[in-house]
């Protein structure tokens, strides 16, 4: 038994000039010439969620007189999780960030696209989030970002899409530098104290110039 992945492409060839014109694949893999049986899966690289692509076919063996026909299933996207969590926002700066899911094949997938406009934060005091997902620091502290979309869940033998949920940590941090200004004479070295503040590990950095 050979598996066989298929994209959906329709430039791509037919299966079955695929193994007679030995057509290699994206690895440079061809097809056996004497390939009469295997599994195969489709995907529709254009659309992470239920899309648009359906198997149709119907297959005849002409010495018995079986007929068989393909039935679709579809690769779940579960445990939806925030690209960067926590994620560190300069504080009056901007930090993006995005979601990702793992599908049926225990793959990560970038969706997201399927949850723009559904971003909030828990404390807009602290940080803002635009429509995309990328937030805005406005104050030092911390706070949590929540978001949802739709991604493709199969119920039984039927597929569609169903919401979904993700939520991380956000830390906006704030450097302050002290003295400032810092007055080196010419030639000279001093002691510049960098106090990061906005998480649990904040700390002061002493720089010596």
């Amino acid at each position: 038994m050979t598996a066989l992945k298929l994209h959906a492409n329709p430039d791509a060839p037919a299966t079955g000039k695929l193994i007679r014109e030995h057509v290699p694949d994206k690895n440079g893999k061809v097809l056996p010439a004497d390939l009469s049986s295997g599994s195969y899966e489709f995907r529709d690289l254009n659309d992470h969620l239920a899309g648009t692509l359906f198997e149709g076919k119907v297959i005849y063996e002409k010495t018995y007189g079986h007929v068989t026909y393909g039935c679709m299933d579809c690769c779940d996207l579960t445990a939806p999780y925030l690209t960067f969590n926590p994620l560190g926002i300069p504080f009056q700066g901007n930090a993006p960030n995005g979601v990702w899911a793992t599908d049926c094949n225990s793959n990560d997938v970038d969706v997201s696209s399927s949850f723009d406009g559904s971003w909030t934060t828990g404390n807009t005091a602290i940080a803002t989030v635009d429509f995309s997902g990328n937030h805005t620091g406005v104050s030092d502290g911390s706070t949590i970002s929540y978001v949802y979309g739709p991604l493709m869940t199969q119920h039984g033998r039927i597929c569609y899409n169903t919401d979904q949920h993700g939520s991380g940590g956000d830390h906006v941090l704030k450097v302050v530098f002290s003295p400032n200004p810092a007055l080196i004479p010419a030639g000279g070295t001093g002691t510049v104290t960098a106090t990061v503040t906005g998480n649990t590990n904040s700390a002061p950095i002493n720089l010596t110039l």
